[in-house]
């Protein structure tokens, strides 16, 4: 089966169900019905320029897929309903420049860009904006999550994660072949910050933190005296709470959860 409706050179191509979508040079993205052969015609892109990545999203579970993501060259992020009226439902704006490459985590609720301005972004899809940058050493053409976007598949255990990409802990690779955390030597207590990526779903000036300690808990007193010192009173309001055993996504290493907004002047 042949299709010629771009009007130009395609950049892009990507297929989940019965649809086929292609991004071309002419701002636009065309739309196939490989099931019954069809041109369904196409779609402008709401961003400025060519486009040069796509990627359907498709839930666990699920036949057909229910996004559309579209990368433009003025840097911008497309989302669509996959099917239907094929609805544009959000632009989002970040990269200095085109986007070479983007990837959608298995859950639906984040995604990850690489650009032409050497910047990796995650994409916090909840809330619809950029949650994390980055600056690579050399211009990016890929970036994808694992199959199952389990940390299991690289590290020994999520604690060794946490240790070696939080904590910065040297690693090691056991029979296995999976990153395991090697404890220095010279022991000591760490006590490091981490802004939370996951997507909850908190008004949108609310930060979600996390303070990890290596070894051992805090107490009571140093944890006010952590919270003082990133987040003066003055200018924030806060909650902290540590979650019982049961509901602690890492148990091996302490850890409580601090939201923080600003207070209105």
């Amino acid at each position: 089966m042949h299709w010629f409706a771009e009007q130009g050179p395609v950049r892009c191509l990507d297929a989940a169900g019965p649809w086929v979508v292609s991004g071309g040079q002419d701002d636009q993205l065309h739309i196939y019905d490989a099931k019954h052969n069809k041109d369904l015609g196409f779609m402008m892109n709401p961003g400025d320029g060519a486009i040069p990545c796509l990627q359907f999203y498709t839930p666990p579970g699920a036949q057909n897929p229910s996004h559309l993501f579209s990368g433009s060259d003025d840097g911008s992020i497309a989302i669509w309903k996959a099917g239907g009226g094929w609805e544009h439902l959000k632009l989002m704006r970040g990269h200095k420049g085109p986007v070479r490459s983007l990837s959608v985590h298995p859950s639906g609720r984040l995604a990850l860009s690489v650009g032409h301005d050497r910047g990796l972004r995650m994409w916090n899809l909840a809330k619809g904006r950029c949650s994390y940058t980055a600056r690579l050493e050399a211009e990016a053409d890929l970036v994808a999550f694992n199959a199952s976007g389990d940390v299991r598949q690289d590290y020994a255990s999520v604690a060794d994660f946490i240790k070696i990409s939080v904590l910065d802990s040297a690693s090691k690779l056991n029979s296995e072949g999976k990153k395991e955390a090697v404890d220095s030597e010279h022991g000591g207590q760490q006590i490091v910050w981490h802004l939370n990526d996951f997507p909850y779903y908190f008004e949108d000036n609310v930060q979600h933190w996390l303070l990890w300690s290596s070894d051992r808990p805090l107490e009571q007193q140093l944890i006010a005296q952590q919270i003082a010192a990133k987040f003066p009173e003055q200018q924030w309001e806060h909650i902290m709470f540590v979650n019982p055993a049961a509901l602690q996504s890492v148990l091996a290493i302490w850890h409580c959860h601090v939201l923080v907004r600003p207070k209105q002047q």
